[in-house]
């Protein structure tokens, strides 16, 4: 048995997780990942999804202005996809898995890049925290694609590269794997509770083929 079997939907962050970003997003990320897992971590009470998810829409498209300036931003700044990113969607979407994306990026920006790098073909349902007004370590993103796809807590795992993530994961009832080519190390992930690390996507991939109760000679992957 894989990590395959263990679940139905995989939900996976955007920035540092999926895609490479670009070093101005990066950096915005970078002054806030820390504040935002030390005072998740003070005030959990603030993030326990207790949302009617009935009355969360999501926003598909943002202002025409902001859109006008990301195309100007990505005529310097090009995001790409991580090595091994289309790979591990092709896999789970060749097993009949269920992908999500549920990303802080602005929506104009996650639209635009998923289009971009082809990977929105693969995915059934992209949200913006911007979208919902609901931003990580708040787990609404998540229960939202859990409720839209029709997946249980049991059957979900949450991908990202920061103890935020993991967070996120952890307030969302759901299973988490820390990918720690991104912003956070592997420590640190693995610190934050994640219940899977691994070091990079194709490291990933190689979890889906293994059994996840067992941890195979000369690997990095941590299991919780």
């Amino acid at each position: 048995m894989s990590l395959l079997d263990n679940y139905d939907l995989f939900i996976f962050d955007w920035d540092c997780t999926l895609s490479s970003s670009t070093a101005p997003v990066n950096f915005i990320h970078l002054l806030k990942k820390d504040f935002k897992f030390r005072y998740a971590r003070s005030h959990p009470e603030r993030y326990r999804g207790n949302v009617d998810l009935r009355t969360v829409e999501i926003e598909e498209e943002g202002s025409p202005i902001i859109s006008a300036m990301y195309s100007f931003y990505t005529f310097f700044f090009r995001p790409k996809l991580k090595p091994a990113a289309i790979e591990a969607l092709r896999s789970l979407k060749a097993r009949r898995k269920k992908i999500a994306i549920f990303s802080d990026s602005l929506v104009n920006r996650l639209f635009r890049e998923t289009r971009a790098a082809k990977a929105d073909g693969y995915v059934d349902a992209i949200i913006s925290a911007e979208a919902i007004k609901h931003y990580k370590p708040d787990p609404t993103g998540i229960l939202l694609a859990m409720d839209r796809l029709h997946v249980n807590k049991k059957r979900t795992l949450y991908l990202g590269d920061t103890a935020s993530d993991i967070l996120t994961a952890r307030f969302a009832g759901v299973d988490s794997c820390g990918v720690a080519d991104g912003l956070d190390t592997y420590e640190n992930l693995k610190g934050a509770g994640a219940t899977y690390v691994v070091r990079d996507l194709g490291e990933f991939i190689g979890l889906l083929k293994k059994s996840p109760g067992r941890r195979p000679r000369h690997t990095n992957i941590y299991k919780r």
